[in-house]
């Protein structure tokens, strides 16, 4: 009768309104992980610029092996 089907039209309201804030959370962490993954990428180029610098330093006899090896850690740990 009337109060069944108003309980079932309140029973869909609640549903569309968990559906559509799964939704919501959903798109929100997927944004944030596509932030968190150009970040990323962008400091992987900068410890590649670094690598690439020290290198030419080291090659220039300005800098030391030492430093070459750290920014080749850092880019490899960076990486993973």
């Amino acid at each position: 009768s009337l109060n069944e089907w108003q309980a079932t039209q309140d029973d869909a309201r609640g549903v569309k309104i968990v559906i559509l804030s799964e939704v919501a959370n959903t798109y929100a962490a997927i944004a944030a992980y596509q932030r968190k993954t150009e970040i990323a990428s962008q400091i992987v180029e900068t410890d590649e610029e670094l690598l690439a610098i020290a290198s030419d330093r080291f090659d220039a006899g300005l800098a030391a092996e030492q430093d070459v090896q750290a920014f080749k850690a850092s880019l490899e740990a960076d990486r993973a």
